[in-house]
This record gives C-alpha cells, sequence and structure tokens, in this order.
C-alpha cells in the first residue's frame, strides 16, 4: 500500500512498510524511512499507475487544467473533502493522480478555497472572494507599476511619482513603499550604491551635495543653524585691572581665551588666562543649556562652523576686541628665573580685551624659540608672548619630568581656506600648513593645560564633581573625579577653557564658578552633585555624538584634499610611505593606497607617485608608483626617549604581549613601556585617540576589540586588514590612526622560520572565523598550490573560501567541505578553531597527512602540546609547531611597524617560552 501525506507544507508519497492503529511506518522514494501519525495521511491506494517518483510531477502536470475559479462555481459551500469534490468535477471515482491533481490545485488557491484541515477545504463566501481577488489584482498593478519605475531607474529616470521620497531615501528611507521596493531593485540591476544612484537620478547635484546632506539630514532635519534662544539678563562682575589679548587663527570667531601679564618686580610677573563665561548664562537643564548639550561641540568644515551655541550668545561672550566681557580668570604670579609658581587665584571678573591678535601676525622665520630667548632680538608683542615664552618652558619641563619622556611636537596640521560658499563644489581650497612645534603655539596649549589641571585640582579639593579626563596604564578615559594623567604629567585634567565650543568645558564651568564664588560651601551648591546620574549621561552622550561629528569632519576634509588635487591638477607628488603600499602626501592631508609599490621600503620613506582617477563620491584616488626619492630623514631611535606602546583587550590578564616586546625591546637596545590595558568595552575608540594624543607609539589589539579597532582605522588599513577585515595592529601619523592585520603574517613567518615552504605545498585550514580570514591573504601570497578550508558549519567554510579567491591573484586552487568531508592528503594542516582549548578532538578522517607533513595549531601552551596536535601526531603528521610562534610573528611585524627595527624571531620565542614555563 501507498499513502499520500503532507509535511512542512508539502505533499509527500511513500510506500507503507508495516502499519498500527496510529501510525505507519513508510519508505520515501529517497529510500528515507520514518513513521507517520495515521491522521498525517491525506489518500491511501494500493496500485501506483506509474513510478512513485513521478507520481507529484504527473498530478502537478494534471493540475496544470484546473481553474480555480471554475472549481469555485460548483464547489459546495459547506466543508468538504478534495476527493469528494474531485468525484463531482471528474463525474466518476477519481483515480490517484486525479484526486492528487485536485489537491494541489485547491491548496494552491487560498484566495477560493480556506483550508478547514487535513485534505479539507471551504469556498471562499463570494464577498471575501470578491474583495480577495480586487487586492490581488491592486498588488499586480502595483508590481506592474513597480517595475515600470525600476526600468526608469536603471535609465536614470526619476519617475515624477517618486521625486518627493527620493529625497529620504539616502538617510530615512521608508523601506515599506513600492517608490523604495523600485529603487532597490534598480540597485540591484545597475550594481550601484545608494549614493551613485541618486547623484544619476539628479536628486543631488553633486559629490559635496550629497556628502553633505548624508550627515545634516540624518543629524540635522530641521536644520543646521544654531537658534538663537533669549538671554537672561546678568549683573556685570567687576572690571579687572589688566587689559587682555587673544591669540587665535584667522578664522576663530568664538574667543574663548586671552592672555595678560604684568610685571611685578625683577623676575616675577603676573601671568592673567581669561576664559569666556557662558556658564554665567547657560546654568544647568536651562533651555540655552539642553540646546548646547543636544549638540555637544561646534562642528569645523572647511569654510563652515555649525556652533554649538547661538549667535546671540557667542556675540555676548566671545573675548572680542575693544569690548568688555565677562570671564574666569587665573592669575598666576610666578619667578621667571626658577619657574617657582609664588601664587595662584581665580575669580568671576569682566576684562576689557585689548585687541584680537591673529597667527598670521605672527612670522614663524622670526618668532622662533631661539629668538624668544635671545631679548636683543625684537619681536612683535614680545611684552607679552616673551614672559610667557619662559614660564611655559617651566611648565613643560616640569610636566616632562613627571612623565619620563619630552613631549613631542614634531610634523604638519593643515588648515583649510575656501574661496567661495562651504556647499560649493566648485569653490577654489588652500591648504595651509603649520608646523606643530611653532612657539606661539606651544605657549598657548601649555596655558591651557596649566589651567586645566589648576581649576580640575580646585574643583578636587572642594570635592566638586566635573568631567575629568585621566590616562593610566595606557588607558584613557573620562571619569567624574581627579585621576592624574600619566602621560600629561600632571595630577588631574579636566577640559575646562573651551567653554563656547565644547559642552564638557561648560558643564565644568558651572561647577568652577561655584567653587569660586562659595569656596568650602560650593559641593551644597553646585549645580551637579557627587555621584550625579546626570554627569554619566552626558559622558557617555559626549563620546558618541563626538565620534559622530569628527567621522563627518575627516569625510568633508578629504574630500577638499580630493579636490586641492583637482584644481591644482598635480598629477605626480611625493609621498612618505606608511606601511606595505600605504602612503601619506608629503604636502596634503591625504593617505592613499599606491598600486605597484611592492618594495618593503621602511616606514617614513619618500617615494614619487602618480595621481590617477580621482572618486569625489568615494573619498578615493587612483595612486600608482613611480620611483624611490629618498630614506626616511631619520632611521633612529632617541635613545633618551622611552617609546610608550600597549596590548588592549578585555579581559587582558593573560597576556604575554608585554614579555615578547620586553624581550624584542632588550634585543634591540630600545627603551620600550609596553603595558596591557584592560579596556572598558564602551571606552574602546575614545581610549585609543586619547593614547595616540598622549604621544603613545603603537597598540596591539585583542579581543573583543579586533572590529572595533577595523572601525576605528577604516579609512587608513593596509591590504591585510582589509582582507581579515579585523585589525590587532594600531599606530599613529600625523593624527591618523591606521591599522594592519599582522595575525596572518606573523602565521606564515613562523612556518618559514621552522624551514617548512609554503610555496607550491597543498595547505588544509580548519576553521572559519577571523583567525582563519586573517590567514587567507598572507597564505595565498606564499605561494601555496591549494587552499582548502573546513568547517563544521559548512556554509560558513564556503563563505571563507568565495573570500579567498575574490583575494587570489594567481593559481591557487581553493575549495571547501565540512570536516567529515575533507578530501585527500596535505603537506601543511592550520587549526584555527578553538578546539585546543575546549581540549576536545576534531571530526578529522584517517590519512588526512601527507609524507613529511607539518600540523600547526594557532592555540599555544607553555609545554607546545595541544590537544591537536596530540590527535595529529596519532593520525601521522611528522612535525608539530603550536602558536607561540605566531604570536612572535605577528607581534615582532608590529615591533617592526612601529619602530623600524627587525629582531631575531628565533630567539625571542625561545626566550618567551622559556618564561612561560617558569611561571607555571
Amino acid at each position: 500500500m501507498n499513502v499520500i501525506f503532507e509535511e512542512s507544507g508539502q505533499f509527500k508519497v511513500a510506500r507503507v512498510l508495516s502499519e498500527t492503529d496510529a501510525n505507519y511506518q513508510i519508505e520515501l522514494s529517497t529510500g528515507k524511512r520514518s513513521k507517520i501519525k495515521r491522521n498525517n495521511v491525506i489518500f491511501e491506494f494500493e496500485k501506483a499507475p506509474y513510478p512513485l517518483t513521478e507520481i507529484l510531477p504527473k498530478a502537478e502536470e494534471l493540475g496544470e487544467e484546473l481553474e480555480a475559479s471554475f472549481l469555485w462555481e460548483f464547489a459546495p459551500q459547506e466543508d468538504f473533502k478534495a476527493e469528494e469534490l474531485a468525484h463531482e468535477y471528474y463525474g466518476h471515482e477519481p483515480n490517484i493522480l486525479e484526486k492528487l491533481a485536485l489537491l494541489i490545485q485547491l491548496q494552491a488557491a487560498p484566495i477560493y478555497f480556506h483550508r478547514r484541515g487535513k485534505g479539507q477545504y471551504r469556498a471562499a463566501p463570494p464577498e471575501i472572494l470578491e474583495a480577495a481577488l480586487a487586492a490581488v489584482e491592486k498588488k499586480r498593478q502595483q508590481e506592474e507599476l513597480q517595475a515600470q519605475w525600476t526600468n526608469s531607474l536603471v535609465n536614470f529616470q526619476l519617475p515624477e511619482e517618486m521625486a518627493e521620497e527620493a529625497k529620504t531615501f539616502l538617510t530615512s528611507p521608508n523601506k515599506n513603499t513600492m517608490a523604495w521596493k523600485a529603487f532597490e531593485n534598480a540597485l540591484s540591476r545597475s550594481a550601484l550604491n545608494v549614493k551613485e544612484m541618486l547623484l544619476k537620478l539628479g536628486v543631488y547635484k553633486n559629490e559635496l551635495e550629497i556628502t553633505l546632506a548624508g550627515f545634516l539630514e540624518k543629524h540635522f532635519p530641521k536644520g543646521y543653524e544654531t537658534p538663537e534662544l533669549p538671554l537672561p539678563t546678568l549683573k556685570e562682575p567687576p572690571l579687572a585691572e589688566v587689559e587682555a589679548y587673544s591669540i587665535d587663527n584667522d578664522a576663530t570667531t568664538e574667543i574663548d581665551d586671552a592672555f595678560s601679564v604684568k610685571h611685578i618686580e625683577d623676575e616675577t610677573y603676573q601671568f592673567g588666562v581669561h576664559i569666556a563665561a557662558p556658564a554665567l548664562a547657560v546654568t544647568k537643564d536651562s533651555e540655552l543649556d539642553l540646546a548646547a548639550r543636544k549638540r555637544m561641540s561646534t562642528i569645523y568644515l572647511p569654510g563652515k562652523k555649525i556652533t554649538m551655541q547661538g549667535a546671540n550668545l557667542i556675540n555676548a561672550f566671545s573675548l572680542d576686541e575693544g569690548e568688555v566681557k565677562p570671564c574666569i580668570s587665573l592669575y598666576v604670579v610666578a619667578n621667571l628665573a626658577s619657574g617657582e609658581i609664588i601664587s595662584t587665584d581665580s575669580k568671576v571678573e569682566s576684562i576689557r580685551v585689548k585687541e584680537n591678535l591673529r597667527l598670521s601676525m605672527f612670522d614663524d622665520d622670526l618668532v622662533t624659540a631661539e629668538n624668544l630667548n635671545d631679548e636683543s632680538v625684537e619681536l612683535p608683542y614680545d611684552f607679552l608672548i616673551r614672559p610667557f615664552w619662559r614660564l611655559t618652558r617651566h611648565l613643560s619641563a616640569k610636566r616632562d619630568e613627571v612623565r619620563g619622556y619630552p613631549e613631542s611636537n614634531k610634523g604638519l596640521e593643515f588648515s583649510f581656506l575656501l574661496h567661495g560658499d562651504w556647499q560649493d563644489q566648485n569653490a577654489e581650497v588652500e591648504l595651509l600648513p603649520r608646523r606643530r612645534d611653532i612657539p606661539i603655539d606651544l605657549i598657548i596649549g601649555e596655558m591651557m593645560i596649566f589651567t586645566n589641571v589648576q581649576w580640575s585640582g580646585m574643583l578636587n579639593d572642594l570635592n566638586i564633581p566635573g568631567i575629568y579626563r585621566s590616562q593610566q596604564f595606557g588607558r584613557a578615559k573620562q571619569t567624574t573625579h581627579a585621576v592624574p594623567h600619566q602621560s600629561m604629567g600632571v595630577p588631574q585634567y579636566a577640559w575646562m577653557t573651551s567653554p563656547l565650543r565644547r559642552y564638557i568645558d561648560l558643564l565644568n564651568q558651572q561647577q568652577l564658578i561655584c567653587a569660586i564664588e562659595h569656596g568650602v560651601s560650593a559641593p551644597l551648591v553646585a549645580p551637579y552633585k557627587p555621584k550625579d546620574v546626570d554627569l554619566l549621561v552626558v559622558m557617555t552622550s559626549f563620546d558618541t555624538i563626538i565620534q559622530q561629528w569628527r567621522n563627518f569632519q575627516d569625510s568633508v576634509e578629504r574630500f577638499w584634499v580630493l579636490r586641492w588635487l583637482q584644481q591644482q591638477g598635480i598629477e605626480e607628488l611625493e609621498a612618505s610611505v606608511i606601511r606595505d603600499d600605504l602612503v601619506r602626501l608629503t604636502c596634503a592631508p591625504l593617505t592613499l593606497l599606491v598600486e605597484g609599490l611592492i618594495d618593503d621600503y621602511e616606514r617614513g620613506t619618500i617615494v614619487k607617485i602618480k595621481i590617477g582617477d580621482i572618486n569625489l563620491l568615494k573619498l578615493n584616488a587612483a595612486a600608482r608608483f613611480l620611483e624611490f626619492v629618498s630614506e626616511p630623514i631619520s632611521n633612529g631611535l632617541n635613545n633618551d626617549k622611552i617609546v610608550r606602546c600597549a596590548v588592549y583587550g578585555y579581559p587582558i590578564a593573560q597576556s604575554v604581549s608585554p614579555t615578547l616586546h620586553s624581550i624584542a625591546a632588550k634585543q634591540s637596545d630600545l627603551k620600550l613601556q609596553y603595558d596591557k590595558v584592560e579596556v572598558n568595552p564602551d571606552e574602546f575608540a575614545d581610549t585609543v585617540r586619547q593614547f595616540f594624543d598622549d604621544g603613545g607609539c603603537g597598540l596591539n589589539i585583542t579581543i573583543p576589540f579586533k572590529l572595533e579597532a577595523f572601525k576605528l582605522a577604516k579609512d587608513n588599513l593596509t591590504p591585510r586588514a582589509q582582507a581579515a577585515q579585523a585589525v590587532n595592529t594600531l599606530w599613529c601619523e600625523d593624527g591618523t590612526i591606521y591599522g594592519d592585520n599582522t595575525d596572518g603574517i606573523g602565521l606564515v613567518n613562523d612556518i618559514q622560520n621552522h624551514g617548512h615552504s609554503i610555496s607550491g605545498k597543498k595547505v588544509l585550514l580548519i576553521g572559519a572565523g577571523g583567525a582563519a580570514r586573517g590567514a587567507l591573504l598572507p597564505l595565498l601570497k606564499a605561494g601555496c598550490e591549494t587552499l582548502h578550508i573546513a568547517n563544521r558549519t559548512v556554509s560558513k567554510a564556503t563563505e571563507l573560501a568565495e573570500q579567498a579567491r575574490s583575494l587570489s591573484t594567481g593559481n591557487t586552487n581553493i575549495n571547501s567541505s565540512s570536516l567529515e568531508d575533507i578530501p585527500g592528503q596535505w603537506d601543511i594542516v592550520i587549526n584555527s578553531s578553538a578546539s585546543s582549548l575546549e581540549h576536545s578532538n576534531l571530526p578529522l578522517p584517517e590519512g588526512l597527512f601527507a609524507a613529511d607533513a607539518l600540523a600547526y595549531d594557532m592555540v599555544y601552551t607553555a609545554s607546545g602540546s595541544t590537544s591537536f596536535l596530540e590527535q595529529s601526531k596519532s593520525l601521522g603528521a611528522k612535525h608539530l609547531l603550536d602558536g607561540l610562534g605566531m604570536l612572535v610573528g605577528q607581534g615582532l611585524e608590529s615591533f617592526k611597524i612601529w619602530h623600524n627595527l627587525d629582531v631575531n624571531a628565533a630567539e625571542v620565542l625561545s626566550e618567551l617560552r622559556q618564561t612561560m614555563q617558569a611561571e607555571q
């Protein structure tokens, strides 16, 4: 006997092997046997007119002659069985094919027939059928119109009906609408992305407009100009006895700070730092405060500022020339001969601003450190800048003494000058380079540090909370209490000197005013009390928002550098090698990947490149290597300077990276401080930036931050990092953070250092996670003949194999399979899975290892033995290596990136393993 039954919404045909009152034991046409319940069976039949494998196809073919509308016409209004309707329709006892054909049609027409159970149906009531058919027709018309829209879009014609909605596609599309679905289909057919298609359709005029819109429409949908809110009437504070001078770049309109100096006697001077005081008007939770908190910071773009505060508030408190403005003043009495700070005093007062000085007023070739130290040389405003220069040299030296090394101020920074509207892509742009060691800049920077330290110390002494910035053991973060900032060499630090432009400074100024006015009783009346939840909310919101602002600013600046290249008609220029084929232009703040840069040049090597096609939408340019120009300006290290590096992870206690790098540093005669730092996952990006801002040299990144590091350096990645889609090595050049992935090259180097060639070999890679992905490109570049990826989940192995094919430029044969279905024998078998961490064996087939084969486990132990290596030995592997050498290899690759130094890997590996064994 045979049966037709339903399983998971599908009809199936099977032969009955045996039966009970409740069940059938069946065999499907595939040979699979199983048990089904009797009530799942729809039809039973003895003799099959065709082989069972053909029953369903034949019934479906016969059913094509049946029309659902005709069946509905004579179907009874009450519930009926399929075989009953089949009898009525055919006019005779239906055979099994006729029954099944009609059953299939009933099942396929839910509009006409409502299912009432296994094989049972009821004809839809006329009014319900009419409504359903109308809905089907409406959907058909919509699909037809959607197809028409898609065809128009593919031909870069925007249907008029879509014009308004298309403006939402960039940042806030409604993905349920017909217009979006047509647009999405057009993207798929044209292989364009959203921005490219919107430009083709003319929704945006050019690349700059769409770059700006992508940010402004998302973050400022109601407009980016800061609203002007009413200001409270304030009593003017007492007028200071001194006059102040501000020093800013030519474009600055929010003037936060100014300086004064007064000679007392001999070498004793009074110095004044005067900071604009908007917190007198912007009180906690006021309308002005909430508006500033929403933006958190002024956004700086070439030719444009999107201010945090309204123009009326900025005008009221900016320290503008010739006006009297309220301020917070820090007065410092110091002896310039010894550098002794005799006294400090803070006041809420008004200050008359004598003059707004601009950096362009000071000739950098005249106002030098040498000339500032030589009082016989006449300098502009020397009555102001010369005493401040002497004071700040003492202050800087004291910080250097605390942190143990001098601060580095080398390199260039660039500003942008637009001749035209900031939204006009055709505006002419100038790049203005400026050295970071200009004395005027050093004076301003050092006095701002000193002021922030003094005022944060005042809050701390009075037990008033604020938002502080700290750094300990390479870890930077924000806190609500005072903690030392080690890389700055100060006991505590908080932002307080930019209250017109940054919300943290404004909040801290609210606290500071209370401290100055109320002294020891200030904690009782301060706007924010100890353990105030609002402080934590502000800290978290600030980090999130500022990161979005920075990313946008970086994108717009990159756009204008590319436009500068176009406008200047520059095709050939010099660049400094960062790593592999990644370079940074010497004349502009731009990094590029360079085709043909195949020599292993040291970091800092100057090369000439040729600029090709520039893509303003993708913010990139093609570049080709032309020739070597010169060696790095300085290849050596300052042996008196301690170089700071670290490894960041969570958790991090088990990391042996500090030991590894200590051994390498000892071999290289390098003075190195290498910390392992457990970083709060919510603070990773901010902690990394602070590390580099504070002069850190390089970071290793481990679990769980490799993807976060990849995102952080997303515009400045080496090909290895791009292929691995993860970053384990970070460093900073001229304020730009770069990322690499050295895991794979560490693996390859370790295998080759142990005398095993990969070229021409058959390599089996077990696992399809991040570690395996990082190994793909180095293994392919090493020239393996075959690369086979095996994983418990086959789909992941298949996906990784596809990625490997996209990376391969040679003739490597790339395949994938499950662990159980690994074919053939292999010269090198690499385990990237976590099996050895779990002390479990893998389901590996016999005969896996070729003669003289190597088994390599990325997991490492002090003894060098792992469960995978033991299993491989039993399966015939002749050579066994654990992953400690890979760790050494990737660590030394990072070491070379940071320090331009080569170290003997075998010696480091030997000493590291001995150290680990001794600590067991």
